[in-house]
């Protein structure tokens, strides 16, 4: 049972850190895509 618990809570660590890792990759590219875009207008 404990095992178990322990897995369990590993996987919700493991998914959420996916996860940010995801959104703050998205962010990343938005922020540099904003950024060629306005040093091309300028």
């Amino acid at each position: 049972m404990g095992f178990l618990r322990w897995a369990e809570s590993a996987l919700g660590e493991s998914a959420m850190s996916t996860t940010l890792t995801a959104s703050a990759f998205t962010w990343a590219k938005k922020s540099l895509a904003t950024f060629t875009l306005i040093h091309r207008l300028t």
